[in-house]
């Protein structure tokens, strides 16, 4: 037992002496959504602003908390979960990596099922990963693009002034003219 608890001690130790520093890693962003179906259409604005701060734990491996605040047409959400960054290739100053999030995201009266329940409260579970390539302006500045994802999500809603409850799951696979998404993060 002792020896386990020296072990355990030396690994914690030679993690914590060869770590990086701790990071911020923030994105914005501001889209415009318009759509069109037989009955039914929508147009919205929306502005987002995502923040995750985590630790490099290796070179190459950064675990961390997400949150991200979302301010749409009508209403709001808010969201919170763990993040896992990978970067498996470097060039220079360019590196290539993934990021495995899954969080929860809570909206106020800012989820529109259609045009007959535009407002309504609703709770979304999603689990995804995403691909990037960034850029190291300096040791602690880098900007990014992810440009792609794989994503899994579950949305259950009570629909606005009605007792129906309703619940829609989907898989998602976007690719870089559907999920553009650019950041930097600070090292500190």
């Amino acid at each position: 037992m002792k020896k386990l608890f020296l072990a355990c001690v030396m690994a914690l130790l030679t993690i914590t002496v060869y770590a990086r520093p701790w990071t911020i890693d923030g994105s914005v962003d501001l889209w415009y959504n318009e759509w069109q179906a037989a009955d039914l259409s929508d147009d919205t604005l929306n502005f987002s602003l995502i923040v995750k701060a985590g630790r490099y734990i290796t070179d190459n491996i950064n675990i961390g908390i997400r949150s991200g605040f979302e301010l749409a047409n009508v209403g709001n959400s808010f969201s919170v979960g763990p993040y896992f960054r990978f970067n498996f290739f470097e060039i220079r100053n360019v590196y290539f990596s993934a990021t495995a999030t899954v969080h929860y995201t809570r909206y106020n009266r800012s989820f529109r099922w259609n045009n007959f329940f535009p407002e309504n409260d609703a709770h979304r579970i999603t689990a995804s990963i995403a691909p990037s390539v960034a850029f190291r302006i300096n040791n602690n500045v880098e900007l990014y693009w992810r440009f792609a994802s794989i994503t899994y999500r579950t949305d259950w809603v009570n629909l606005a002034n009605t007792d129906f409850t309703a619940r829609q799951s989907g898989f998602w696979i976007l690719g870089p003219f559907t999920n553009n998404n650019f950041g930097f993060i600070i090292r500190i």
